[in-house]
């Protein structure tokens, strides 16, 4: 699977067209690459992609553009999670054996009483 981001607009928007195969992927790398004469002039850009996704952009609006293989990507997001949870882990560590921070954790876990008019279960004693 493979994704081209184009982000455009005065403020910024981006699209994701999503691709099958290496084959329409490159396609559409080619036609972003290479303006064609009979588009204006070259001053559209229309694509689209392999899940009925058709955009029509003015290439003068275009700030830039993201190609991506998602099947190489997909390790680089599941190393940034497990490094998030590392870090995570590391840091509910260091938080144990910090003295402001234990005090405040005791202090939710055993608030301070609530006096009440009632004697126990808020029942009334005769």
């Amino acid at each position: 699977m493979f994704s081209m981001t184009i982000v455009f607009g005065a403020s910024p928007m981006p699209w994701a067209l999503l691709f099958r195969t290496q084959e329409s992927f490159d396609n559409a790398r080619t036609v972003y690459n290479t303006p064609s004469l009979t588009d204006f002039h070259g001053k559209i850009l229309e694509l689209t992609d392999d899940y009925g996704q058709h955009i029509v952009v003015e290439r003068s609006s275009i700030h830039g553009v993201m190609f991506e293989d998602m099947t190489k990507s997909k390790m680089a997001h599941i190393e940034r999670g497990i490094h998030q949870m590392k870090t995570q882990v590391e840091a509910n560590n260091l938080a144990k054996t910090d003295p402001t921070l234990l005090a405040a954790m005791r202090s939710q876990m055993n608030p301070p009483g609530v006096i009440t008019p009632f004697a126990a279960n808020g029942a009334f004693r005769q």
